[in-house]
């Protein structure tokens, strides 16, 4: 009797055990990830903090650098899978025959919500982009995307971006520069945008990026192409969820604004009073070849491409 009840018992034991094995957690697969301390990174962070990225099966690793050169090399040396960038930065690589491939977008321009205005002194006369000819402009680095929206605004407005005197200045600084009239304008975005305006030593001299076009993604997450081709469920994955939690964090800039303030190090009440701009969801491929065209125009590349050459295939849309 005492046999069958501890024979009974085992089989107890080896069945809850077995069901124990068969509900055991899926493994995750490692993604390690490398971004600037900016808004854009606003996705990422909401989505690990949700445990999005775990649901999909993915264990992100979340590290940040100071810049997106920084980034690319770190990517194309293989010290992180999936990085952020703006799009020049890539758009330079992939034409010096540099394998980087878009996965999703990050920073993307809406002309209904501009959160990057090209702005002036207070006490500034200038009213069109012919007053700014021959004038020194702030920009944070030398053929960037700042000087690529500038000087197609000031073209575009009746001056000549080619008497431009380009020099560079930390956006954190240009209130200063202008205030001191060291400078005669910049193009200024985020909590530092709100600050100057709110000092009111600043003015807006126009919304300079639509110029470039109403819609555009300007800085995205990006791969290594071997490393998207060899992972295309991570691919997948990853732009999925992105996607997901970009919709949501646009929603819910209150709500996230402790997080990033956390991450960025700025105070909550500068991240609370900032024009937070609208992340992207979708890479359209008619949405980036404006920019594309534009920095072979304006020589920041050798030569335009399609842009379906810098996305993934699996992610893009027309």
């Amino acid at each position: 009797m005492l046999r069958n009840v501890l024979a009974g018992a085992a089989v107890c034991l080896l069945a809850v055990g077995a069901a124990r094995v068969s509900v055991a957690a899926p493994v995750l697969q490692t993604v390690r990830i490398q971004t600037i301390a900016t808004d854009d990174a606003t996705p990422i962070l909401y989505a690990q903090r949700a445990g999005l990225f775990a649901k999909a099966g993915l264990d992100v690793q979340i590290d940040k650098a100071g810049s997106g050169a920084a980034i690319a090399a770190a990517v194309l040396a293989g010290s992180f899978d999936i990085g952020l960038s703006n799009l020049v930065t890539l758009m330079s690589a992939h034409v010096r025959g540099v394998g980087f491939t878009l996965l999703a977008p990050a920073g993307t321009y809406y002309s209904k919500t501009p959160f990057s205005e090209l702005v002036v002194a207070h006490d500034s006369t200038a009213t069109s982009g012919k007053d700014l000819d021959g004038k020194t402009i702030a920009t944070p680095a030398l053929d960037s995307l700042s000087t690529l929206v500038i000087s197609n605004w000031v073209d575009r407005h009746g001056g000549d971006s080619r008497t431009l005197k380009f020099v560079e200045i930390p956006i954190s600084a240009a209130q200063a520069a202008l205030e001191l009239h060291r400078v005669d304008a910049a193009l200024m975005n985020d909590t530092a945008l709100a600050t100057a305006l709110a000092s009111g030593n600043v003015r807006i001299l126009a919304p300079a990026m639509d110029a470039v076009a109403p819609e555009f993604p300007y800085s995205g997450w990006f791969a290594s192409s071997d490393w998207a081709a060899k992972h295309p469920d991570l691919v997948h994955a990853f732009a999925r969820v992105v996607a997901e939690s970009t919709a949501y964090t646009n929603a819910h800039h209150a709500e996230t604004a402790p997080m990033l303030a956390a991450f960025t190090g700025q105070t909550l009440e500068v991240i609370e009073h900032a024009n937070r701009p609208e992340l992207g969801t979708v890479l359209r491929l008619s949405e980036i070849q404006p920019l594309i065209d534009l920095a072979a125009k304006y020589k920041l590349i050798a030569h335009p491409f399609p842009a379906r050459e810098l996305v993934d295939p699996n992610v893009a849309r027309p």
